[in-house]
């Protein structure tokens, strides 16, 4: 991969694209947030130079339940020259942490309907 320093205009879409869940910029942001980890540290973990980054943070999200899912990610692995099994890890985290999040929100939200149709049938009495 060329390691040439990404214009600011790259730089600036990319922390963009971390907003979109289309780009897999929002799941680098989200693994970063998980491990708390700057720049330099996902750059390492995933085995590429910083300067990489922004590129393949504007790249498509390979989606997990689509059938084209693992070659997505072993194209970007070669294409970005990644430690092998990284991106895959990365988004495999992310989506279960995701997935968690959902769950627990969902069960949060019964919890409170719960606890309200019990304070509504108190406020009724028998």
């Amino acid at each position: 991969m060329m390691r040439s320093n990404p214009s600011p205009a790259l730089v600036y879409a990319a922390q963009r694209a971390a907003q979109r869940s289309f780009f897999l910029a929002s799941a680098l942001r989200q693994y970063q947030d998980l491990h708390q980890l700057d720049e330099q540290g996902l750059a390492h973990d995933l085995g590429c130079a910083p300067e990489d980054l922004p590129r393949l943070a504007l790249c498509r999200r390979p989606v997990g339940t689509s059938a084209t899912f693992l070659d997505d990610v072993e194209q970007l692995t070669r294409h970005f020259q990644l430690k092998d099994g990284r991106l895959l890890a990365l988004l495999r985290q992310v989506e279960a942490m995701t997935a968690l999040q959902t769950h627990m929100a969902r069960a949060s939200q019964r919890d409170s309907l719960l606890q309200a149709a019990r304070d509504r049938e108190e406020e009724q009495g028998p």
